[in-house]
């Protein structure tokens, strides 16, 4: 601001908020300047804590719309920073045609314009002879735009990428730091002029330290006058000066500017003024002249102190000597046409007035031009993006309220459940209620549904949705969103939900694992809960990939039992991956359910041990254990067994040479060798291998060859591709699995586009056939029996074993009459009463007996009658029930007090001296068996001596041999 100032004396810092006159003093012209700084301050911190950094009233005011090839900004009002902006008409921004064909960022300048009587003659009051009063200040917008290329950014990116606060800096003094003492002046030191000065120091040409210039008046850059050239050299201004001090004078410099660089904050040109005719200037005759041409209407002269625009040079410690002692030093990179610095010199302590930290002067930031920026709009050739910042007058603010109906909960049941509470919000004023208001309500995914999806509110500002949920969901959600007249969503939403547990999860309330869930991860959420002392703990594990480095959990801890642990997955959609075994023992209830999991391990990779109750349903278990002849869940001191429903397969990684379960008998792995490469066939080279070897070529590639092929060709490429699918599917991970999935039902539509090709080979691109293959193990292994076990609907990739691992030794016609001595000799221990075993409608590889029953030199009964009484578990179940499963490798080894064996099948191709069914009991009844073996021995029950055996004299009659 270049006016006849005694200083700007508003500081924020110093967090004034009046200033008050008092009778009898000097008024100065500071003091009131102040008072309307303290105000403006005060309205436009406000403005800008209830606007934000900048916003229009809802509606069209400063809005971009494209018209006949150009862009219209709408008239209305515009607030940034706290300073209003107002256009009385819509216009059309110059030069925005061009923003229609590209990516431009549209935003508002804003600045504030310092008028005195030059710009604006009204200012003189005619009555007093049009003498110089006060001035004025305008505030100046300009529509400015930024050009992206080919690139089109979002809102927020672009406004963050206009220019920030400068980081030019400067600090003032008159005195130096070693002039203490009046009677030691420093040469050069303190101000020494006879008249209090303001000095004015400003930017003159933009740029860094090294090349930006500036220029100085010491009267604040006030002596200026309107002009006009009537030559090269002569200048003919308005007024020459109020006096001797405050003119133009000889041999000093002016700027000539015009009011559109005034406006813009654009240098000037500089002249030097030779001497002074009149009210004419003469320039110097060696030094270009005036080009006319140059210069637009508002043509001005102004006298400024320094020699000319000058660069920052220091001379004096770090400081560049004004005059008189004034002395300054600019720091920073960043200087910009038009920023300025105001000093005010004092004769009466010979020093400017500058504030200081500790003896030095502070480097302070410009003083002005402030620059405020609103963003407008992006403008790109589809159309235009508003950027604006909207607001609704404060008597217009609708809220919307919770009121009720989140955190619901119910038991699964199979059919919808009608929420019981129905969600309620509230839309009100402050206090006042808001009747007619429309609520918009959103199910999340797979949440049921809502009765309507838009409701209104009653003459009480209520309203609520009848929301009926899915079924078998764990974790469902309805949100509300109030909107404005014209539909659209306004105030921040609200969002109900409502969480279905199983029926049974072994107790304690389930809590959702996953992306978007209550933990992040399945390890997160045990540590945290066990952290907690949940003696019940269920975990819900929401859709999509888990990862968990091994489960380890006991029922002892801290002296205190945990009583349940619940796994769910979510409809077969929860995948598991597991890089170490899972560890469960002493549970009262260990349920796993509708989980896909892939769990390594050394040993076995789950491991049950001293739990009352156990329940695995519905479970795709992958164990990717080292060794062939580990097992895959491993059980032992287990009351009530329940595995249903579920596959378990057995693997090894890929890395590892696959071996075989079954040892000591060549015979016996040849025979499995036979069957891999025959029916089942797990391997990745089977007769789909070169179906899918077309899938190494690019989308439009595979589908040009498929095009050239003939429709029964094209039909059996879809059977081939599915085939192989069928046969590889578990040695696949999930993204390739789907992939090939995708592609099986392209083939299969006999039409392939490379267009729909396209995502599933880009997911096998970046997904390969899992680190493991699968082959025979063994699937489970029961290592007592000490309760009620009931096996039943599963399939099994491998071999089932009874009372420990299964070892090198069979139950053949030399081992069998062995083992029947030892019966005989520990009917004792024998005859005790032990578990039940139910084994029904199974597809295994064999049923096995361990290592220790089958081996007549075996110390386990020995060891079994030295424990105690306290601690001996039953040694075998007292009944065992085996009926309607498949054994499509090898046979079926029994040891049991009471044995029924009906409706089996056996595909086995063994050698002659092995049996189909072989059975140690003290009573078999063997119905209903088929088998398929070529050798001799079918069934053998072998009862203890001097024990009648009816089952044995049923076998012969009522089951069916091949």
């Amino acid at each position: 601001m270049k006016g006849d100032f005694t200083r700007d004396s508003f500081r924020p810092e110093q967090a004034y908020n009046r200033v008050l006159l008092q009778q009898g003093r000097v008024p100065l012209d500071a003091d009131w300047n102040e008072a309307q700084a303290i105000d403006r301050h005060l309205e436009r911190t406000a403005l800008t804590d209830v606007i934000g950094q900048s916003g229009v009233p809802l509606g069209g005011s400063f809005q971009l719309t494209a018209n006949n090839g150009a862009l219209t900004l709408g008239k209305g009002r515009l607030y940034v920073d706290g300073i209003l902006c107002e256009n009385p008409v819509d216009y059309e921004i110059p030069g925005s045609a061009a923003y229609l064909a590209g990516n431009w960022f549209v935003y508002l300048e804003v600045t504030e314009r310092h008028i005195t009587a030059l710009e604006d003659p009204e200012i003189r009051e005619k009555a007093l002879g049009g003498v110089d009063t006060a001035t004025g200040v305008k505030t100046h917008w300009e529509v400015k735009a930024v050009s992206y290329g080919d690139v089109t950014p979002t809102c927020e990116v672009a406004f963050a990428a206009l220019p920030g606060p400068t980081t030019a800096r400067l600090a003032a003094r008159a005195k130096r730091p070693d002039d203490v003492e009046a009677c030691t002046v420093t040469p050069g030191a303190r101000f020494r002029r006879l008249e209090n000065q303001l000095y004015r120091v400003e930017v003159h040409q933009t740029g860094d330290l090294a090349n930006a210039t500036f220029k100085w008046s010491r009267d604040n850059g006030t002596v200026a006058a309107l002009a006009t050239v009537d030559a090269e050299r002569r200048i003919a201004v308005s007024d020459i000066g109020r006096d001797a001090f405050l003119t133009f004078q000889s041999g000093g410099w002016i700027e000539l500017t015009d009011e559109a660089r005034d406006a813009t904050r654009q240098p000037g040109e500089f002249f030097w003024v030779s001497r002074i005719e009149g009210n004419v200037l003469i320039l110097d005759p060696n030094q270009p002249g005036v080009v006319a041409a140059n210069f637009g209407p508002g043509l001005r002269a102004r006298r400024w102190d320094s020699k000319g625009p000058v660069k920052f040079i220091a001379d004096d410690d770090d400081f560049m000597r004004l005059e008189d002692g004034v002395g300054v030093k600019i720091t920073g990179d960043d200087f910009r046409s038009g920023d300025y610095w105001l000093i005010p010199a004092r004769t009466i302590d010979s020093d400017v007035w500058w504030p200081k930290v500790g003896a030095d002067p502070a480097a302070l930031p410009p003083h002005g031009v402030q620059v405020h920026y609103a963003p407008l709009g992006i403008v790109f050739a589809a159309g235009i993006v508003d950027c604006r910042n909207e607001f609704v007058p404060l008597n217009q603010v609708k809220s919307l309220y919770y009121l009720g109906g989140d955190g619901q909960s119910y038991v699964e049941t199979g059919n919808p459940i009608v929420a019981t509470t129905k969600p309620t919000v509230g839309v009100s004023r402050g206090e006042h209620p808001v009747a007619n208001a429309v609520v918009q309500w959103t199910l999340g995914n797979d949440s049921g549904v809502v009765a309507s999806a838009t409701t209104v509110t009653n003459v009480d500002g209520i309203t609520r949705a009848d929301w009926t949920l899915h079924p078998s969901t764990s974790t469902q959600t309805l949100t509300a969103q109030l909107l404005d007249s014209s539909f659209q969503p306004t105030h921040l939403p609200i969002t109900f939900t409502a969480s279905i547990a199983p029926p049974s999860v072994g107790g304690g309330c389930c809590h959702t694992v996953g992306i978007g869930g209550e933990f992040a991860t399945i390890d997160a959420a045990l540590d945290r809960l066990l952290e907690l002392g949940r003696l019940d703990i269920c975990l819900c594990l929401l859709p999509g990939e888990h990862v968990v480095d091994g489960i380890s959990i006991s029922g002892k801890k801290g002296g205190a039992d945990l009583n349940s642990l619940s796994i769910h997955g979510h409809l077969g959609g929860s995948f598991v991956r597991s890089t170490k075994p899972w560890v469960l023992t002493q549970l009262r209830a260990l349920v796993l359910k509708d989980i896909y999991g892939v769990i390594g391990g050394s040993r076995f990779a789950i491991g049950i041990s001293g739990c009352f109750e156990v329940r695995i349903e519905n479970c795709t278990l992958i164990g990717v254990v080292d060794e062939a002849r580990e097992p895959i869940i491993l059980a032992g001191m287990v009351g009530d067994f329940l595995i249903r429903d579920s596959l378990i397969l057995c693997a090894t990684p890929k890395d590892k040479p696959e071996g075989n379960p079954i040892a000591g008998d060549g015979n016996i792995r040849a025979g499995f060798g036979d069957i891999r490469a025959g029916k089942v066939d797990f391997s990745a080279a089977g007769s789909g291998g070169d179906a899918v070897a077309a899938l190494n070529q690019d989308p439009e590639a595979f589908a040009a060859s498929f095009s050239k092929l003939k429709k029964a060709e094209r039909r059996l490429k879809f059977l081939e591709t599915s085939g192989f699918l069928a046969a590889n599917r578990f040695e696949m991970s999930p993204n390739r699995r789907a992939a090939l999935g995708q592609i099986t039902e392209v083939l299969r539509e006999g039409t392939v586009s490379a267009s729909r090709l396209e995502g599933p080979f880009a997911r096998l691109a970046e997904d390969n056939l899992v680190g493991y293959k699968i082959g025979l193990g063994i699937a489970l292994v029961l290592l007592d029996a000490a309760g009620a076990h009931r096996i039943e609907d599963n399939s099994f990739g491998g071999i089932v074993g009874l009372y420990g691992m299964p070892g090198e030794t069979r139950l053949d016609i030399n081992h069998a009459g062995n083992v029947s001595e030892v019966w005989e000799e520990n009917q004792d221990l024998i005859l005790k009463p032990g578990g039940v075993r139910h084994f029904h409608h199974n597809e295994t590889y064999g049923l096995f007996l361990s290592e220790e029953i089958t081996n007549d030199q075996s110390n386990f009964w020995s060891e079994t009658k030295s424990n105690k009484p306290s601690t001996t578990p039953e040694p075998i179940y007292a009944n065992v029930h085996v009926s309607d499963n498949s054994f499509v490798a090898f046979g079926m080894e029994l040891f049991g007090t009471l044995v029924t064996v009906e409706s089996n099948t056996f595909l086995t191709n063994l050698p002659e001296r092995y049996y189909a069914m072989v059975a140690l009991t003290y009573r078999s009844a063997f119905t209903g068996n088929v088998s398929f073996m070529p050798q001799r021995w079918k069934i053998v029950a072998m009862p203890t001596p001097g024990f009648e055996n009816p089952g044995y004299a049923e076998a012969g009659n009522l089951n069916l041999f091949f």
